[in-house]
């Protein structure tokens, strides 16, 4: 009788396992739509959703990441209402982490994702913008400004990344940047020098220059090449060998043949 009754319990147990149970990812809150977004924390929009349209901008003021799992997220407003000053995301604050894969369409003459004062924008994993004036813009006037692209996909628009008439700072890991008018735009005359963009802002491209003293934190074998220009050093690093703290980026499959062509041997 024991057996029996162990016998249907493990056949009830299969059963219940072979139910459909929503996805969840790193305990992110699995959504289907943008509105459910009413507080910090991760989000993961699920696969089963297709186009998202947003019928205003979508305003963040606390830290969230956003995971897309292949959709499209544009903003389409009421007729008669202007996109000038319009975006898909608004971050007033905090921060948002765009991840996974999608695109942002952004409608003419709008922004992707607008970034206001001491608030901070990544865009990563396979996420992609395109279209609009802006595809990331800090709003006029603010400082402290975080943009940071580490992303297989292409931010696309009349101007990329535009920081004009604010300070921050754009750190670009990975990633395709491309303006019709400009691809990075730092200041109202969409100038781009690396020396001094705006006073108080920086600009990293592949990471944070390295130096000599950095490198002989890795243990011998763990950096596989260099290259050493007037700002620094960039090298091919064993990610895992990295000293604690140390920000790297990732490495494209172009970069790694230039590497190879240009770079200098390990020593």
């Amino acid at each position: 009788m024991t057996k029996k009754l162990m016998a249907l319990l493990l056949a009830v147990l299969m059963a219940v396992s072979l139910l459909p149970m929503p996805a969840m990812a790193d305990d992110a809150q699995v959504i289907t739509d943008l509105s459910s977004i009413s507080a910090g924390g991760s989000y993961v929009v699920d696969k089963s959703v297709k186009d998202i349209v947003l019928s205003a901008p979508l305003t963040l003021d606390k830290d969230v990441t956003l995971e897309l799992t292949g959709q499209t997220v544009t903003l389409k407003l009421a007729d008669g209402e202007s996109y000038a000053d319009a975006s898909v995301f608004h971050v007033e604050s905090g921060s948002l982490t765009l991840k996974g894969s999608g695109t942002v369409k952004v409608p003419d003459n709008a922004s992707g994702v607008v970034v206001a004062k001491d608030a901070a924008v990544t865009i990563s994993g396979e996420v992609g913008i395109s279209g609009g004036a802006s595809g990331v813009k800090a709003v006029v006037g603010a400082s402290g400004v975080k943009i940071r692209v580490n992303t297989l996909g292409k931010i696309e628009s009349a101007n990329g990344i535009n920081l004009s008439g604010a300070s921050g700072e754009i750190k670009i890991a990975s990633g395709t940047v491309k303006g019709s008018v400009c691809a990075i735009a730092p200041d109202k005359d969409n100038a781009l020098t690396l020396g001094k963009m705006l006073d108080g802002s920086t600009l990293y491209i592949g990471g944070t220059a390295a130096t000599e003293a950095q490198l002989a934190a890795f243990a011998p074998g763990a950096v596989l090449g260099r290259r050493t220009s007037p700002y620094g050093v960039e090298a091919v690093v064993k990610r895992g060998a990295a000293p604690e703290g140390m920000e790297l980026g990732r490495a494209g499959i172009e970069e790694m043949f230039v590497f190879m062509a240009k770079g200098e041997d390990a020593k």
